[in-house]
Order: structure tokens, then sequence, then C-alpha cells
């Protein structure tokens, strides 16, 4: 995980709340969340708030029915519904299995990420991606494995919450594992991602850490 600045409103969504007042998530303009949609995976550098793995843009011209993420609330509606159109608590998840299964009728299983975390939010050890300015200073990944582990050096506090969230998240499922690889051998065969300026590479952390961006 990587720390997201919300500094960047979404102005179209901060006028339909002004102008709607909607009460319920289900009530929220398909138009508008449409808008706020690209807005986030542009400010998340076009990756998912938890995995990294790389997501694809929403646009107005496609069903999106292949697109595989949504809006994640990261302090869930169920225990915080005073937060449900809070800007900073808005991201972009993907559905939990690889998103690169595009444009298909297969329906893999829902297993990490935003899935997997569902309704659980430890106040104490959660790390939040939007307040946590540091997050990345609490992981490590090891270079043989390309497993996410806690980093020890940050403390024993600090390293109980890491481990909650690589728990929590699954954020060492055999899927992310085989993804983090393919991308690291795509690298060494290929050289390194070019930039874009507004998206990042896939596993954006691990590249940075491993020194192939």
């Amino acid at each position: 995980m990587r720390y997201i600045d919300k500094s960047d409103c979404c102005k179209a969504f901060d006028r339909y709340l002004i102008n709607s007042r909607p009460l319920a998530w289900n009530e929220f303009d398909d138009n508008i969340k449409l808008i706020l949609h690209q807005h986030l995976y542009y400010e998340q550098g076009g990756l998912c708030i938890y995995c990294q793995q790389k997501l694809l843009p929403k646009t107005e011209k496609e069903s999106n029915a292949h697109i595989r993420s949504h809006i994640e609330h990261i302090r869930p509606r169920s225990s915080y519904p005073y937060l449900t159109f809070d800007y900073c608590n808005l991201s972009v998840s993907c559905e939990g299995f690889d998103c690169e299964i595009l444009k298909t009728n297969q329906q893999p299983k829902k297993e990490f990420c935003e899935h997997r975390k569902g309704n659980e939010y430890g106040e104490d050890c959660f790390l939040n991606p939007i307040e946590v300015k540091d997050i990345e200073d609490y992981f490590v990944y090891d270079d043989l494995t390309l497993e996410i582990l806690p980093k020890y050096e940050k403390g024993t506090e600090e390293f109980k919450k890491a481990d909650y969230m690589k728990k929590i998240l699954d954020l060492n499922n055999n899927k992310l594992i085989r993804m983090r690889e393919k991308v690291v051998k795509d690298i060494e065969r290929n050289g390194p991602y070019e930039k874009h300026e507004k998206q990042l590479p896939p596993f954006y952390s691990m590249l940075l850490q491993l020194g192939l961006l």
C-alpha cells in the first residue's frame, strides 16, 4: 500500500452533494458515480488502493462490465454511515482477483483486498492509506518470494498493525504473488515500465523497493 493524497477533491462530486443531498449510497447518481470513480482512479495512479494491481479506467462509452473495480469505503458504511459520502473515506479497489481477466464472462472467486476485508475495520490497528503518510515503511517485500511482510524495524506495535493488514486483506494470496512475479519477470525481460503522467506501474511500492523503477 502507499499513501494517497486527498487534497485534490472531485468538484463535480462536491457540487452534487450540495445540490442533491443524497441520504443513502443507493440514491447516488450513476453519472456522478462514474465521474467520481474516474477521479479516484487517477488519484491513485490507476492502482488498487490495497494490493496495487493495475486497474482499467471506466468510460462513458462502454458498459464497464469488464472493468473489475469499484468505489470502496475504507471505513465501512455499515459501521460508519456518516462517512458514506465523505471524500476522504472513498477510494477504488479491485474486485478481489486478477483484474487482467478482462472482457470475458468469467467470474473468478473474490479472495483478497476489499472482498476479504469486508466490514472489518479495527481503529487501533488499521493502516489507512489515506491517513498514514509513511505506510510504505511498514512493509517489506521478500526479494525471492515476493511476499509482503511486516517490517520489524518499525517497532512492535507497528509490526502488529502491518501484520493485521496483511492478514485481513490477504495480501500474500497465491494469485497476488503470481501477479507480482509476472510483473518482475516482464521488467527483467523488457526493461522498466514507461513513465505515464497519471498512471503508475503495477505493484509500484514493490518495484520501488526492489530498485526496478
